[in-house]
């Protein structure tokens, strides 16, 4: 996290109503934390890292090998691996690509994502599948109670870089990498879509504990719902009641001509 980073204080996610699982939060006040590669599956370019190899010495590289055998270096372990060195599976493009697979697995399999935006008015959303055309639906969170609720520990506005800033991922023969590259290339998109004013919240696995992904919310940290514009409110009465029995406010967005933006009205 950064600590200069504030969330604001409702943060919104749009979703499509037809979608029955993304319904759910509505029905459940149910929430996902994606993994890395989920986005990459729907023909995003989210989180797909480059990964970088620096160049290791043949010095490291012996060093590297003889601490591997995990036991006091003898004659034989160091005459093996300076064998390793001269000829270092590290360079091995198959070995790297066999090492690439294991990282990345590695990676989606520790960290849940939770992507906002810092507005319910965003129209380049609504427009987006994942608000549903104009039929779909935006939940307000107070960010404060999430993040407590859920002990998210990192969270950033999103940066956007050009082709040349791309992220890359730093992989050593430790098989090690930096927290702070994972972070970058999570909380980065091409500057191409930079009005949609996201943030991200993520939790991460340590010492390869199972990572919850679905996650019940309280009401209380759900403080309104803005169905959409072209969002058949009369057809869909009952989940309209039913949130307002959770003691949600439900509201309906509508284009002000006046203003030339989105403003919301109250569902009655």
């Amino acid at each position: 996290m950064n600590k200069e980073t504030q969330l604001p204080a409702i943060i919104y996610k749009y979703r499509n109503f037809e979608n029955p699982e993304e319904r759910r939060m509505l029905t459940d006040n149910e929430i996902y934390l994606a993994s890395p590669d989920e986005f990459i599956k729907k023909g995003s370019i989210d989180c797909d890292f480059e990964i970088k190899y620096p160049k290791i010495s043949h010095a490291e590289l012996i060093n590297f090998y003889i601490a591997s055998y995990q036991a006091l270096p003898t004659e034989e372990t160091i005459k093996n691996a300076i064998k390793y060195a001269n000829n270092p599976p590290y360079y091995n493009n198959s070995n790297r690509l066999s090492a690439e697979r294991i990282l990345k697995k590695k990676i989606n399999e520790s960290l849940g994502i939770f992507c906002v935006s810092d507005t319910w008015n965003n129209i380049e959303l609504w427009k987006k599948p994942f608000g549903g055309d104009g039929k779909g639906f935006c939940v307000g969170f107070n960010s404060e109670k999430l993040v407590e609720y859920l002990k998210f520990k990192d969270y950033d506005k999103l940066d956007y870089y050009d082709k040349t800033e791309k992220p890359i991922l730093t992989f050593d023969p430790y098989n090690k990498y930096s927290r702070e590259e994972v972070h970058k290339f999570i909380m980065s998109l091409p500057v191409n879509f930079h009005k949609e004013n996201e943030y991200r919240l993520y939790k991460q696995s340590i010492n390869n504990e199972s990572l919850l992904r679905k996650y019940i919310l309280p009401n209380e940290i759900i403080s309104e719902v803005i169905f959409g514009e072209l969002f058949d409110v009369n057809k869909n009465m009952e989940i309209i009641v039913q949130l307002k029995t959770k003691g949600i406010k439900v509201f309906q967005a509508k284009f002000d001509f006046t203003l030339n933006d989105l403003c919301k009205i109250k569902i009655h």
